[in-house]
């Protein structure tokens, strides 16, 4: 399951830890490595320079750059982004501020940030589709989503889905495409369409949340589970022989060991 809140938060302070996994091994997390580059705003020099203006921490606005390592593969990720101050408070009286500190906001990884980790079994056209998508998940909701919904597309062509009509020049919709998969398999034909209805706002100028992208994510990544991870094609196989046979597996597997050594 994605961690929808984690997604949905994410920035993380100068003077804490870093919890963020590595995109390359996915063992490790990532440290920074060395100083992050941090320069002011155009904004806020300009601000600076008005004499009769009382300058508050709050007009401050800066650009970041840096390096972060994996202590795990030793690999490298860059980012960058805005950085804004923040504060503490004292519990007991709110009144009371601690000093101040600067609070990272990333806007773009190289290489992106897995939402959701993409297995070896799922097919690569899609992936690459879905990797795409990672790269602008912090920068812009509606191509992110419109990315998600292309990935649907790509998937559906690795599902062996008509784009055109036999024999004509026809192309169907993405809508029809999904309705022809639903008579195979309506579960994820499902969950497709849902995805495809959050990618429609990001295509027609309808903005859409960081939320509903997590949404989205949460749902391409269940349809290539049920499709290509093999934990759950065999959790799949052994749900319907339970159904099939009205028992526990074991029982079904003590039957089928008693009948084939009773076999010549």
């Amino acid at each position: 399951m994605i961690n929808k809140n984690y997604w949905l938060n994410f920035n993380f302070r100068e003077d804490f830890p870093l919890d963020i996994d590595c995109p390359m091994c996915g063992q490790g997390k990532l440290q920074k490595a060395g100083d992050f580059t941090i320069l002011e705003t155009r904004n806020t020099v300009e601000i600076n320079k008005q004499k009769n203006h009382a300058f508050e921490i709050e007009d401050l606005e800066e650009k970041f750059s840096g390096l972060l390592s994996c202590g795990y593969c030793d690999d490298v990720v860059a980012l960058c982004g805005t950085s804004n101050p923040d504060h503490d408070f004292d519990e007991e009286d709110p009144s009371i501020e601690y000093a101040y500190y600067r609070r990272f906001n990333p806007e773009y990884f190289s290489p992106p940030l897995q939402i959701f980790k993409l297995k070896p079994e799922y097919p690569s056209k899609v992936k690459k589709i879905l990797e795409a998508s990672f790269s602008i998940f912090f920068m812009d909701n509606d191509s992110c989503g419109n990315k998600i919904r292309i990935s649907i597309e790509a998937l559906l062509d690795e599902l062996g889905i008509d784009k055109k009509k036999p024999g004509t020049d026809k192309i169907y919709s993405l809508h029809q495409r999904i309705l022809k998969y639903q008579t195979v398999d309506e579960r994820n034909a499902e969950l497709m369409i849902s995805i495809k209805w959050i990618g429609n706002y990001g295509s027609h100028d309808e903005s859409i949340s960081r939320s509903d992208l997590l949404d989205a994510y949460q749902m391409i990544n269940s349809i290539l589970d049920n499709l290509y991870d093999n934990q759950e094609k065999l959790l799949q196989v052994l749900v319907k022989k339970i159904n099939d046979n009205q028992k526990p597996a074991s029982k079904i597997i003590t039957i089928y060991n008693t009948n084939s050594n009773n076999q010549p």
